[in-house]
């Protein structure tokens, strides 16, 4: 089947004595050919270009680690949205020339802080969760319903 596929990665960061901070962001473009019986009459070539039938796939990941340290108790703050879009190209010859339109958003969030203890022991409490949403354009095909999720969850060990 024929693929291309872009990638791109940048993170920075900074460590200081109260706390450590740190952001990434990763961008993907990958487009798959698919071998379906209609692709197969379409696609004649051994190159790798894709025109018809392949999924398109952009995906952008923003995320971002930081720790705080106030005295002996450290307080951890993780982050991240992303955004994936995906779509199913066909041919000129379908209905629809794209068959599948989707975005998927979802931010999700962890904060956490540990209270040492004596000797051994500690408290770690805490608070995460993350706030989906997928919504279709007009394509035809639907693979996920359109639909809003908001999760919200404690920690405590």
């Amino acid at each position: 089947s024929r693929f291309n596929e872009e990638e791109a990665k940048a993170n920075v960061g900074i460590i200081r004595s109260f706390g450590s901070f740190k952001l990434f962001y990763d961008y993907n473009h990958d487009r798959f050919g698919m071998t379906l019986p209609p692709a197969l009459t379409i696609v004649d070539t051994k190159k790798r270009f894709n025109n018809y039938w392949y999924q398109n796939l952009y995906n952008h990941l923003l995320s971002s680690r930081s720790k705080l340290f106030l005295g002996r108790q450290q307080i951890d703050i993780n982050a991240a949205y992303q955004n994936n879009h995906r779509q199913l190209i066909s041919s000129p010859q379908m209905p629809a020339d794209t068959m599948v339109d989707m975005d998927l958003q979802t931010l999700s969030y962890e904060v956490k802080t540990v209270f040492p203890g004596k000797e051994n022991n500690s408290l770690t409490i805490g608070i995460q969760g993350d706030f989906r949403k997928n919504t279709n354009s007009s394509a035809p095909v639907h693979i996920v319903p359109d639909a809003t999720i908001n999760d919200l969850g404690f920690v405590g060990l």
